[in-house]
């Protein structure tokens, strides 16, 4: 054997053997472990609300947060308790996801609830889509 021959035949095996190594030391796809992460908790909605009690009557409005301008707000309010010192109200909002297409910028939604209850009673609690929400005055 040449001095060539020998140098071409040292390169190929060493090739090979860099290959097998790379082959067998990479971990594969399907033999990663693969961890899902979790969703970052989403914060609580918040509603801007606003009492106005007259003969009776409490009106109650109030604008939300809404993912984009198509979103519609629906609104109910009862009461809750049977004393008038533990009688409260509660506002239930409900958003229903829009279909289409619509711009996805964020916006205001205004909705409006009227509910007879005496005028020493306040709001007690506001849900969003059945999540409780988190309430600011006007």
């Amino acid at each position: 054997m040449t001095r060539r021959t020998r140098f071409r035949a040292a390169s190929v095996i060493i090739a090979c053997v860099v290959l097998a190594g790379f082959l067998f030391i990479t971990p594969h796809a399907r033999e990663v472990v693969r961890t899902e992460v979790p969703k970052p908790a989403e914060p609580a909605p918040v509603v801007a609300l606003r009492d106005a009690y007259r003969k009776g009557v409490h009106s109650i409005s109030g604008t939300l947060d809404v993912p984009d301008a198509c979103a519609t707000v629906s609104a109910s309010a009862d009461t809750a308790g049977t004393a008038s010192s533990t009688e409260t109200i509660r506002v239930a909002l409900v958003v229903p996801t829009t279909e289409g297409v619509c711009l996805q910028v964020p916006s205001h939604a205004a909705f409006a609830v009227k509910v007879s209850a005496p005028a020493s009673v306040r709001v007690s609690s506001v849900t969003v889509n059945g999540r409780t929400a988190s309430t600011t005055g006007l």
